[in-house]
């Protein structure tokens, strides 16, 4: 049996993940309401496509507790904080987690820390706790760190499909675990040592942070100087080997916020980097907020009521507010004015900050100057609403859209227009959701040329396939070259042929130049078979805000696969 313990943010995924696939689980949390309302079947993640898995996962008897548990493994999944001053670990929550573990355990139990630590703590902290339950109680623990590694908005897809790293004392526990986490997790799971894992989880989130902190540097250099940061990233990314992120209001959730905080207190004085690119990060709110105060000088704009800020969250599409840049830039504003600024996120539905609206309409009106903090979908599909406030809102929207990922997960391939109009993304609602039936429809072409017709006919609205595209479809797919549209998805590659990962996985990109053109977005999809994504144009119908197929390049410039290329 598998005790997880906290069932929070990464908990509770891995206890469904592991119940779903026929795992005696019981999930254990401090939070008596928590665990009663999980009893009761229902749940407050909105992840896309958790409710199922959650709903399997209790019928096959997962049980909540508050509690722990005797059982023969444990996941300890509590949060980690630092230290404001020193910049530590603050390991209070995994210690007392494992205390109260080795009160309940068996001899020969195994106790994984999926919490995210700095290198060295589970020797430092965790370690001693289990050695000193050996002496006394003669009980033999084995201790594993296994972090995780997903993002809010794309939780379940990230789960089965990221790669993980399990560190331990001695391969034959490392090698127990990774049969336990290879229920559900399909990609690659490495074994290693407990302190290498440890370092392995927060160098990722500080490599991350501190890419995002030259953006975030670059943006006020340029800004400084008079020249347009996007247009120059723009220039730079065309180079094969530049890959620049896009500027933003600074760094949030608990990851990248974070855990690089570990290594700068751990390791004062050689971490240089990392301490000056997390001050950057941190600073942008309060940078953020004085260009609020310039662009309001500039337009003659005084009464502060009237400004609006669009997103609470720390990233888009989700509704995870943990070091919100937003909320820190409410809290620095505070010191400079008692007169709140209006916010606004669809995502909170609950009162997090003083004048806050929970309708988009409510908040736009007697609203002078709108800034877009969170790119959610929502200013996506109401661009047009904010060209009556001010320009300066749609520019500053268009981009802020920009640098998106979303994820489409499909068990099976639509083989009639019947079945692609039953999926969910048939709302046509979002770019993304055209885009990633478009990739559908194109295999379905590759199998049968008037099904496939059928379905693009569909997705192109009010303007269907023409014979000079029919020709070039038909050319595309001449001499067995029905691999094609199939590089579109997660796990093809020349090497396997084109044969992608099941259950068949889209991920579907945007920049901040997607939304330049009024009415039309530019999207972009990975392609395994070629060295950038392939890019595809959406345009939205005024009448309904539906978003159709205009044009796509997703059959261009893509590599023969290894089985058709005689020079393999």
């Amino acid at each position: 049996m598998v005790n997880v313990i906290g069932l929070g943010y990464i908990g509770l995924p891995t206890a469904i993940m592991l119940a779903s696939r026929g795992i005696r689980v019981v999930g254990t949390d401090c939070s008596i309401e928590l665990v009663e309302k999980l009893k009761k079947g229902r749940n407050d993640c909105g992840e896309k496509g958790f409710e199922p898995l959650f709903q399997l996962a209790v019928r096959s008897g997962i049980k909540f507790s508050s509690e722990y548990q005797s059982a023969d493994i444990y996941i300890i999944a509590v949060p980690t904080p630092y230290c404001e001053t020193t910049k530590r670990i603050n390991p209070d929550f995994i210690c007392s987690s494992v205390r109260e573990v080795i009160k309940v355990c068996p001899d020969n139990a195994v106790i994984v820390i999926e919490s995210t630590v700095s290198p060295g703590t589970i020797d430092r902290y965790v370690r001693p706790i289990a050695d000193r339950s050996r002496l006394k109680t003669g009980k033999s623990i084995s201790l594993v760190h296994a972090p995780e590694r997903i993002i809010p908005g794309n939780m379940v897809n990230e789960l089965i499909h990221n790669s993980r790293v399990i560190g331990a004392d001695n391969p034959e526990t490392g090698m127990r675990i990774k049969k336990l986490y290879s229920s559900f997790c399909m990609g690659e799971i490495v074994v290693t040592d407990i302190r290498t894992a440890e370092m392995t989880k927060v160098t990722e989130n500080a490599f991350r942070a501190v890419n995002i902190a030259f953006a975030n540097e670059l943006a006020k250099i340029c800004r400084h100087a008079g020249m347009d940061v996007y247009e120059i990233i723009k220039i730079c990314n065309m180079h094969p080997r530049v890959n620049i992120l896009q500027p933003g209001p600074g760094v949030g959730g608990h990851c990248i916020s974070v855990d690089p905080w570990f290594l700068v207190g751990d390791y004062p004085g050689i971490s240089r980097v990392i301490e000056t690119a997390m001050n950057t990060n941190t600073e942008m709110p309060d940078y953020v907020l004085g260009r609020i105060y310039e662009i309001m000088k500039e337009n003659e704009i005084v009464d502060l009521s009237r400004v609006g800020l669009y997103g609470l969250t720390y990233k888009e599409n989700v509704d995870d507010c943990r070091e919100s840049p937003t909320l820190r830039l409410i809290e620095y504003h505070k010191k400079y004015s008692s007169v709140p600024l209006k916010v606004y996120d669809p995502f909170v539905t609950y009162e997090l900050a003083a004048n806050q609206y929970h309708d988009f309409d409510s908040f736009l009106l007697n609203t002078d100057f709108v800034v877009i903090m969170v790119g959610h979908n929502e200013i996506c599909n109401n661009i047009d609403k904010l060209k009556s406030k001010t320009q300066q809102a749609v520019t500053t929207a268009a981009r802020s859209v920009g640098n998106k990922r979303e994820t489409f997960t499909f068990a099976a391939l639509p083989e009639s227009l019947a079945e692609m109009q039953a999926l969910p993304e048939a709302s046509l609602d979002t770019p993304f959701k055209t885009a990633a039936l478009t990739v559908l429809a194109l295999c379905a072409y590759a199998a049968d040329k008037n099904i496939g017709t059928e379905m693009l006919n569909w997705l192109r609205g009010p303007r269907p396939l023409n014979g000079q595209e029919i020709s070039f479809l038909n050319d595309r797919f001449r001499d067995g070259k029905t691999y094609l549209p199939f590089t579109s998805f997660v796990g093809s590659t020349p090497d396997n042929n084109y044969t992608p990962t099941e259950p068949y996985t889209i991920v579907i990109e945007s920049n901040h130049v997607s939304g330049e053109e009024q009415g039309y977005m530019k999207l972009f999809i990975p392609c395994g078979g070629a060295d950038d994504p392939r890019p595809i144009k959406m345009r939205q119908r005024g009448s309904d805000g539906k978003w159709f197929l205009w044009e796509q390049y997703l059959l261009t410039g893509v590599r023969t696969p290894k089985a058709a290329d005689p020079w393999a």
